[in-house]
């Protein structure tokens, strides 16, 4: 392999490692090294994956914090929609509205629920 093809890999490395750090799925870090740097989801999945068989121990305790992380989210959400909408009221009397989409009760949220906070 040239060196600059090293220099490539070793760069994805980087940026997958980076994403990692901000928590992110598997799906997420090929989504965004795909949107961010034109770096194709193949070789993102490949390199990933050689971490992955090199750093199994690891990848098992991430993948599992990983899945509580967004248990926990869940389970927030849905002990926070009562506050929600009470949270309504008092924007309704400052004359600002709050939308919050219903399908905003599970995550991962996909690209259309967003809470938009309007006057």
């Amino acid at each position: 392999m040239s060196t600059r093809q090293d220099e490539e890999l070793h760069m994805v490395k980087n940026l997958i490692e980076q994403c990692l750090v901000h928590c992110m799925s598997q799906k997420e870090v090929m989504d965004i090294l795909y949107q961010r740097e034109c770096i194709e989801p193949s070789l993102t999945q490949t390199i990933l994956q050689q971490l992955i068989d090199q750093n199994q121990e690891f990848f098992k305790n991430y993948y599992f914090w990983l899945a509580v992380k967004h248990q926990n989210f869940n389970n927030l959400v849905e002990t926070q929609t009562p506050a929600l909408e009470i949270d309504r009221h008092r924007l309704g009397t400052l004359g600002l509205k709050l939308q919050v989409p219903p399908a905003m009760h599970r995550w991962p949220p996909t690209d259309n629920q967003q809470v938009t906070i309007y006057q």
